[in-house]
């Protein structure tokens, strides 16, 4: 647990990340992640200890799909910061897509300029902790 309040001193100093994969967070904060998740049932817990790694508010997680875009499974509402899903059970992939969007909305991953590119970042991001995960 040492190690982690070290890693989490080093983190909060530093400024926003410059790549997707310059922000992974480490296999051993997301297993944190995901045993927060798999206990509650609920994404909050789960963005609460992605949130105090990157020093950030932990965004809102809620289900509700009239906030959600047609075309999407999820979203992240900057003016809120909140997540929301239109199933209960959104995949992880999905759910690190959208804190993704979360740490660009707030200053901590450099948001690049177009859509695109945001959801290619976001979707990145996503992948690679994903890779973390399972290596």
């Amino acid at each position: 647990m040492r190690e982690y309040w070290l890693e989490l001193t080093k983190i909060k100093s530093r400024p926003s990340y410059g790549s997707v994969y310059a922000a992974l967070p480490s296999k051993e904060i997301l297993q944190r992640a995901i045993i927060a998740l798999e206990m509650s049932g609920s994404y909050q817990p789960f963005y609460n200890v992605l949130a105090e790694v990157y020093g950030i508010e932990s965004p809102g997680a809620y289900f509700d799909a009239s906030q959600v875009p047609e075309d999407a499974i999820a979203c992240y509402h900057p003016s809120k910061h909140a997540i929301y899903s239109k199933t209960k059970n959104m995949s992880r992939g999905t759910a690190l897509h959208e804190f993704w969007h979360a740490l660009e909305g707030r200053g901590r991953v450099i948001r690049d300029s177009n859509k695109e590119g945001r959801e290619k970042n976001a979707r990145d991001f996503a992948e690679a902790c994903l890779r973390v995960l399972n290596s």
